[in-house]
């Protein structure tokens, strides 16, 4: 199985497990990633990713540039999370509804 189908298993049954945690009926593609992220390049610094889900969107954040030690990924579902930490291990992972990120602080790496 490869890792594109892998995801879409893991979205898909995800999404029909708790469909009003899951923020779309359908993962993001390469497309819509390539779009969004166009104006983000290696000299962005720290990006906060709210719901990577399978981290499409991480994928294109890194063609583009954007140092993996640069990422902070903030996802509410734990398989995700448990995936997205495997995925991109030196991306600072947190399980956690983002909802609640103003009582946390964040600080860049290096600051």
């Amino acid at each position: 199985m490869t890792s594109r189908t892998a995801d879409a298993v893991l979205f898909f049954r995800t999404w029909l497990s708790a469909p009003l945690q899951v923020a779309s009926v359908t993962p993001s593609g390469r497309a819509l990633s390539s779009l969004i992220t166009i104006e983000i390049s290696a000299d962005t610094g720290t990006v906060i990713e709210l719901g990577p889900g399978t981290g499409v969107f991480t994928e294109a954040l890194l063609e583009r540039g954007v140092a993996e030690s640069n990422l902070v990924l903030v996802e509410y579902n734990t398989d995700f999370a448990g995936q997205l930490s495997h995925r991109f291990p030196k991306a600072g992972t947190i399980q956690m509804d983002a909802a609640k990120l103003r009582k946390l602080l964040l600080q860049a790496p290096g600051c």
